[in-house]
């Protein structure tokens, strides 16, 4: 793996899972499905910690496998947790139309009967004691929804204490002003090379696949060893970085779903002739390529996060604010 920035990509679950389509339960509150959300994300760190403690020590295929596996695992629970909250919100909104057409019947019902002189008591009666479950439904929910308001109130505090919101607020701060933001890269083992991909059509119009970026930027390290070997080291035992492995490792780049870092960023920018910078939120920008440290427009520009995802280590799209 490169020295200095490198890159992981998140992970999301298929456990705790309510049924196989995704659908939450028909009486479960939004505070549930945080809740369970919350369940289910400390049962994937669980999952995740026994997985990698099941690779044995320089047993570089199996931990691939199970590289690629933790990012499925993580990029599908971050989804179906979207994806329950999407249905929830809808559910709720749906739900708070017809009771409110409802209670408008009801008024409506009330006001005949109040202007009918000659209808008899007990309907008369009988329409008072309707409007008033009414009014005690209205009531409830009401203070459902304070109480809804309030644990999200307590949610987003706790959520501005995460070193993820705090590392995203201090990149949005050095970005915002040079009407810059964040564009989302998918979690897939191949952040950084789908950032420079995005980047790549956005400036300059070039459509360039993953697969073809991974495969130019693996020859191109391969053809210039002599640059790129005091780039990389070998992960297992920290040892400076011999022709097998340096072999082993642009292969890797070119036919697995590998991270990337520095290495392969300094490729990229000289395969494209095109300065890259990587804005960071605890430290300055780092410029590679093209030497003059400016952040120039047709630069390609992305985002370093150490605590985007549970696996720590991410790239993102930096793009024009709209």
């Amino acid at each position: 793996m490169a020295e200095g920035i490198d890159t992981s990509e998140g992970v999301s679950s298929g456990i705790g899972q309510s049924d196989a389509s995704g659908d939450i339960g028909e009486n479960e509150s939004e505070e549930d499905i945080h809740a369970r959300h919350k369940r289910e994300m400390k049962e994937l760190k669980g999952r995740i910690q026994a997985l990698k403690k099941s690779v044995s020590k320089g047993d570089k295929k199996r931990k691939k496998e199970i590289t690629t596996e933790i990012a499925q695992l993580e990029a599908e629970i971050q989804s179906r947790h979207e994806t329950e909250l999407t249905q929830h919100t809808s559910s709720a909104a749906g739900s708070n139309s017809i009771t409110n057409d409802g209670s408008n019947e009801e008024m409506s019902v009330a006001s005949v009967i109040s202007s009918t002189g000659d209808m008899k008591l007990r309907e008369g009666e009988g329409e008072v004691q309707r409007k008033s479950k009414s009014q005690k439904k209205k009531e409830r929910k009401q203070r459902q929804e304070q109480e809804r308001e309030r644990r999200i109130a307590e949610g987003e505090v706790e959520e501005t204490n995460t070193s993820r919101y705090q590392e995203r607020q201090k990149l949005l701060s050095l970005l915002e002003p040079q009407g810059l933001t964040i564009k989302d890269i998918q979690p897939d083992g191949n952040c950084l090379y789908s950032a420079v991909s995005d980047q790549l059509e956005l400036l300059h119009g070039k459509k360039i696949s993953v697969e073809r970026l991974r495969e130019e930027c693996g020859s191109h390290i391969e053809a210039n060893a002599d640059l790129f070997m005091s780039f990389i080291t070998n992960p297992d035992t920290g040892d400076a970085c011999t022709p097998e492995y340096f072999h082993s490792y642009c292969t890797e780049i070119k036919e697995t779903a590998a991270w990337g870092g520095e290495a392969e960023l300094v490729a990229l920018s000289q395969i494209y002739k095109l300065p890259i910078v990587i804005y960071q939120s605890e430290a300055p920008a780092l410029f590679i390529g093209d030497g003059d440290k400016s952040e120039k427009t047709e630069s390609l520009k992305l985002s370093y996060h150490s605590h985007e995802f549970s696996l720590g280590k991410h790239y993102n799209s930096v793009i024009p604010k709209t």
